[in-house]
């Protein structure tokens, strides 16, 4: 399957396509952002257009943090191990990767909300950190512990640093989410949309909404491949197929809170 999709998507047969629409809010080189995930492979399966493009334009100031080690099945250890060796294959120091255990993964499992906002605050504080990216309410799948680390956001602006700025990213319909690369012009047909409503507030001085639209070319979609393939334990058939036709392995787009 991953001989197949590299085939099909070598850089000589596609045209790139502009890596954002609008680097100058996302790429800040200067700020230091954290991406907050529940799982191992979360960080690739469903953010990375958004962290391949933060790796390259600035790795020594992006952060992942994961809130469990994946251990639902006993197999923690390794992937832990896995998520480190998928975020060097993007190029990411693995220093800049934190795990904690303070979670319990698990589809039954509902988090404590204030001791999430307490971890990401910690880690925060401790990096600098002016950006904040994780899921949005559904969390893309439904899985609570996505909704959950989506949850603490209002509990952390409220009570802890309301500065931060908070990135969510957009959960799509089913239709759309398996469009593969062919969702594109769809998300940029709503990108464009947004961006006129967005001009049209500001110069109204009303609250707007950000919303930034992320692609990757053919080249970084084969290093983002490369990376899943690392978390080697949840290879299954399905993930190789979802590799091939999600949308979220060519495009994010993230929601400013």
């Amino acid at each position: 399957m991953k001989s197949v999709a590299k085939q099909l998507l070598k850089p000589k047969q596609l045209t790139q396509w502009e890596t954002t629409l609008d680097k100058e809010t996302f790429m800040e080189k200067d700020a230091s952002t954290l991406l907050v995930i529940a799982h191992p492979d979360d960080e690739t399966m469903f953010f990375g257009p958004a962290l391949i493009n933060l790796a390259t334009v600035k790795s020594s100031k992006t952060f992942v943090l994961c809130l469990t080690s994946g251990n639902y099945d006993g197999l923690g250890t390794i992937r832990r191990l896995e998520l480190l060796e998928a975020m060097k294959e993007i190029g990411l120091p693995v220093k800049n990767v934190f795990i904690t255990d303070h979670f319990i993964d698990g589809m039954n499992q509902h988090w404590n909300l204030t001791m999430i906002a307490m971890v990401v605050s910690e880690k925060v504080t401790e990096n600098n950190v002016s950006e904040v990216i994780t899921f949005d309410e559904y969390g893309i799948s439904g899985h609570p512990n996505h909704k959950d680390t989506n949850g603490f956001i209002k509990i952390f602006l409220s009570n802890m640093n309301p500065s931060v700025k908070f990135m969510t990213l957009e959960s799509v319909n089913i239709f759309r989410k398996y469009l593969s690369f062919l969702e594109a012009p769809i998300s940029l047909i709503d990108w464009t949309l947004r961006k006129f409503l967005t001009e049209t507030c500001n110069q109204s001085n009303a609250k707007c909404q950000k919303k930034v639209f992320i692609g990757i070319e053919p080249s970084k979609y084969l290093k983002l491949l490369d990376s899943l393939y690392r978390h080697q334990s949840q290879m299954v058939w399905f993930r190789r197929l979802y590799s091939l036709f999600s949308r979220y392995m060519f495009i994010n787009t993230l929601i400013e809170c």
